[in-house]
């Protein structure tokens, strides 16, 4: 599982609407406290690191920045990813 993070909801929202007829899911979570600390951001859940890919590029082109890209490991920790 892929995480980006963005600052509110309504960009993580705004971009999952963007892909709304994609065939992959794509959910819009609370980010999880391992990542984001104590801080109020949401984030996209994607399934690879292709689609994850496909959606911050498809950010920057309409000016929504984004906290960062996480991978989930198999010890249930996050990893930061650069794209």
């Amino acid at each position: 599982m892929y995480y980006i993070v963005y600052s509110s909801i309504t960009f993580a929202t705004g971009m999952k609407n963007k892909f709304r007829y994609d065939k992959e899911q794509i959910t819009v979570i609370h980010t999880p406290s391992k990542i984001s600390g104590a801080s109020c951001s949401y984030s996209l859940k994607v399934n690879t690191y292709e689609k994850a890919v496909e959606i911050i590029k498809s950010s920057e082109e309409y000016g929504v920045k984004i906290k960062g890209l996480y991978k989930k490991t198999d010890n249930e920790n996050f990893e930061e990813i650069t794209y």
